[in-house]
């Protein structure tokens, strides 16, 4: 199965106890032959590889008073994407 989970949090950027709880789940799903992506808002755009569990970071936005929104909107449109394409079939 191919699982998402999002998170804002993931380790080793700042983090508290949902970003732990994501780590170790999705690092439990994947040693049971899972596909794991965790994706999240962050500074920069980033894709990387943490130890067989896929990290996307897409950039927020600096729009005063509206970024939350776009933010928001940009992660929705790349979750759906990710469905169409068969990337992720549980979110």
């Amino acid at each position: 199965m191919k699982i998402g989970y999002v998170c804002n949090e993931y380790p080793p950027t700042p983090h508290g106890g949902i970003g732990v709880f994501v780590h170790t789940i999705a690092h439990a799903m994947k040693k049971r032959g899972h596909s794991v992506t965790v994706i999240g808002l962050g500074p920069e755009d980033q894709d990387r590889d943490d130890n067989g569990v896929r990290v996307v970071t897409l950039a927020g936005t600096a729009i005063r008073g509206v970024s939350w929104l776009a933010d928001r909107w940009r992660l929705r449109e790349w979750l759906i994407l990710a469905v169409r394409e068969g990337r992720l079939d549980v979110r």
